[in-house]
């Protein structure tokens, strides 16, 4: 199930400090700290807030500028998406870590403006706390306010569900999961009965703002031979039991056997809870049952349970990342027929100075060095792209274009150096990784970079290691012509 929270049915009834009503415990099912809200309709300054309602009238804000977070009281939940602001400062940089028990489990910092609201998507599983930092950036002209707040908006998180019409094997056959009642005996994976203890059941429309509510469906034939018996739909966050571990529904989606349901409009879920968390049979695949994530007060029927579950332990390890996630993920797509495309490990990287291609003097051990010779408005690093899911790569589904490490700028006795995580990396840049930072195949050079820079200067990129990319057939056509 996946919950876009908007905020828009707060009242304030409990007062910050600051004058805005905070965000209540206990609301959404999640412990929020730090947070409170604001009807941007009735600010009296200029700020950011004003820009940062997509869904109007609320937003949340982080209260004092130092930081804030949510967590559940148990369990886990998956981080899909939100809509980040900033209030006061342009580049605002907020540091955004996912948790669980404590231990950090993803670890971003995001670029926010005063300007307009930013799209976050994040797609992090199996945690349980989320904590925002933010710091640096700097004050917009003509707002009469400064500091490190930023606006939050349309938070999308998810919970692991069966659709309508998933027959579950029970004792007395497959039932539709609609059909079950608490008491009902179901059949594991180990064989064993289990009472069913609680059925969570909810309703969810379909919309541009809450499209990670739609439906994952695994294809008849997907993970074995016969294994789903029919196409199975789950939610985003469910995970299905492969090679001893279990996996988000979501996290296997190759475009071919396993794939978003672009057709749905209105989902209906429902969660099956048993003593304890086991792996249930869903059309003839291998599921995991409810967890309990103190989340039930979001279902329709939000009641506890006859039979209370024993702890939230998993059932089996959590696979989120890594290569034996992208093994499986391959070994799954190759089994759908999938055909890998051509393809070079030809990047094509290079410049384009206002409007003009150039190319590199120089390439040595993935290091590339162009010469620029006059004053530039404009300088874009292109190169080619690729999807990595859509090459057969990886599971990664993002257009990448190449990895650089870092970058350098020298001429004129001035010399500038930008590392991977450098804040002014932005336009055509995804987010900083570890030691790199990916392109889309169209990234804008920092036009404060360039003004350094009056005459003719030296660009040098140092990258990471590669990715396949599609070979067109435009390419064909000039091989052939040159051969």
């Amino acid at each position: 199930m996946s919950t876009t929270i908007t905020f828009d049915d707060l009242s304030g009834q409990a007062f910050h400090s600051s004058g805005f009503p905070v965000v209540p415990n206990g609301y959404s099912g999640l412990q929020w700290n730090g947070f409170d809200v604001d009807d941007v309709a009735n600010n009296q300054f200029a700020s950011g807030a004003s820009v940062a309602d997509v869904s109007p009238p609320n937003v949340i804000f982080d209260a004092n500028g130092q930081g804030a977070g949510f967590i559940f009281s148990s369990g886990t939940f998956n981080l899909d998406s939100f809509y980040l602001t900033s209030m006061w400062n342009d580049g605002l940089q907020v540091e955004v870590q996912g948790l669980l028990n404590n231990n950090i489990v993803y670890d971003v910092t995001l670029t926010a403006d005063t300007s307009a609201p930013n799209l976050e998507t994040l797609d992090w599983t199996g945690i349980n706390a989320v904590n925002f930092a933010p710091g640096g950036g700097t004050r917009h002209s003509g707002f009469l306010g400064s500091g490190t707040e930023f606006d939050i908006d349309n938070l999308t998180i998810d919970f692991p569900c069966f659709c309508r019409g998933t027959m579950i094997l029970t004792q007395r056959g497959e039932v539709p999961v609609e059909r079950l009642k608490i008491g009902d005996l179901v059949t594991s994976l180990s064989g064993r009965a289990q009472p069913i203890a609680w059925i969570g059941s909810g309703r969810s429309l379909v919309t541009a703002i809450n499209d990670g509510s739609r439906p994952i469906v695994v294809r008849a034939g997907a993970l074995a031979d016969g294994v789903p018996r029919r196409d199975l739909h789950v939610t985003a966050g469910h995970a299905l039991y492969v090679d001893g571990v279990l996996i988000p529904a979501e996290l296997l989606v190759n475009g071919h056997s396993i794939i978003r349901d672009e057709r749905a409009r209105v989902v209906e879920f429902f969660h099956v809870e048993l003593p304890s968390h086991d792996v249930l049979i869903a059309d003839g695949a291998p599921a995991e049952s409810y967890k309990e994530d103190g989340n039930r007060a979001l279902f329709h029927n939000g009641d506890r349970p006859l039979v209370a579950a024993r702890g939230v332990e998993w059932c089996a390890p959590v696979l989120r990342g890594g290569a034996e996630l992208e093994r499986i993920w391959r070994r799954l797509l190759l089994r759908s027929g999938f055909t890998r495309p051509a393809v070079t490990a030809d990047p094509d990287l290079h410049l384009v100075a206002d409007g003009r291609r150039i190319d590199a003097v120089e390439v040595e051990d993935r290091t590339y060095r162009f010469h620029l010779g006059e004053p530039l408005c404009e300088l874009r690093i292109a190169s080619r792209s690729a999807v990595p899911r859509a090459t057969g790569h990886n599971p990664d589904r993002r257009r990448l274009g190449v990895a650089i490490r870092s970058m350098s700028l020298q001429g004129s006795g001035a010399i500038i150096a930008l590392s991977h995580d450098s804040p002014l990396l932005r336009d055509g840049f995804h987010e900083a990784e570890d030691e790199l930072r990916w392109t889309d195949g169209d990234a804008v050079v920092p036009s404060q970079a360039l003004l350094a820079f009056p005459g003719g200067f030296e660009l040098v990129l140092r990258l990471g290691d590669g990715i396949a990319y599609p070979v067109l057939r435009a390419d064909i056509a000039a091989q052939h012509a040159a051969a």
